[in-house]
């Protein structure tokens, strides 16, 4: 979790977040509460962040980033998430490193946890694939 999370996760800065205009909470990627203690991972939310999830994205100015991190390099020890959601990032992963990024998400996930991947082209990245 980031640091900026943890600060007002466990309480120290809770009282601030609470006296914020909404506005400000949402620019500052604090008005997603229920992230704060979620073992559900995002990757590759860009502008988009689902509620809900710790946001993972090469982008470091991406909204809601917990922690900037390649795909295939997540910063999680091995089976911490319950969920893995990936919408329209798997695309751009290059074919030759879909293997790598899949094994790690299979690393990173809890057994019986789930894998969500939304992609535009799922035919042509799966050719690519085989």
């Amino acid at each position: 979790m980031s640091l900026r999370r943890r600060y007002y996760a466990d309480g120290t800065g809770a009282h601030i977040v609470e006296r914020l205009p909404a506005a400000w909470s949402a620019r500052l990627g604090l008005d997603d509460q229920t992230a704060y203690f979620t073992r559900r991972i995002e990757i590759g939310a860009g502008p988009h962040p689902q509620a809900g999830y710790l946001h993972i994205d090469v982008d470091p100015n991406a909204r809601h980033l917990e922690a900037k991190a390649e795909a295939w390099a997540l910063p999680f020890p091995d089976a911490w998430a319950s969920e893995i959601l990936s919408i329209h990032a798997l695309e751009h992963v290059h074919p030759r490193l879909l293997n790598t990024t899949l094994r790690e998400w299979h690393r990173v996930l809890r057994p019986g946890g789930r894998v969500r991947v939304h992609v535009p082209i799922t035919p042509a990245l799966m050719r690519a694939y085989l």
